[in-house]
């Protein structure tokens, strides 16, 4: 009897442990977040957390993983929102991603980008500088 009752909490415990897993897979994460200059064969290039201000044009480059579903890319200076990019993600697994930011040399200072998931919730922020330090 023992034994069997053993067995059978055994049985249960693996049963609740793979449904927690489940859920886990039903969520896209962030496993990467880069910002950078361009991004060449699915790869972000001229990585940083500082970008002069010649700089024309920064991405943020992200590797998702999870189930398909969508992203958003928020880019703030300081604290206003600059753009809200929408991206999707296309199938189940591993997905690479970017959004791209035209930048203004009136605009140096500290940057951040929110990668959110479709409720809103920050999955990742990437913070960077752009032209001078304030």
């Amino acid at each position: 009897m023992e034994r069997t009752t053993f067995l059978f909490s055994l049985g249960l415990l693996l049963l609740v442990c793979s449904a927690a897993a489940a859920q886990e897979t039903d969520k896209i994460t962030v496993e990467r977040i880069a910002i950078c200059t361009a991004v060449v064969d699915r790869e972000p290039q001229g990585e940083g957390t500082e970008f002069d201000a010649a700089v024309e044009t920064l991405c943020c480059f992200t590797t998702l993983n999870g189930p398909a579903g969508k992203v958003t890319h928020v880019w703030y200076h300081g604290d206003k929102e600059r753009a809200k990019i929408t991206l999707t993600k296309g199938k189940a697994g591993r997905w690479r991603t970017h959004s791209t930011k035209k930048m203004a040399p009136e605009w140096q200072g500290q940057w951040r980008v929110d990668v959110l998931d479709e409720n809103g919730n920050v999955l990742k922020s990437a913070a960077f500088t752009y032209g001078k330090k304030e």
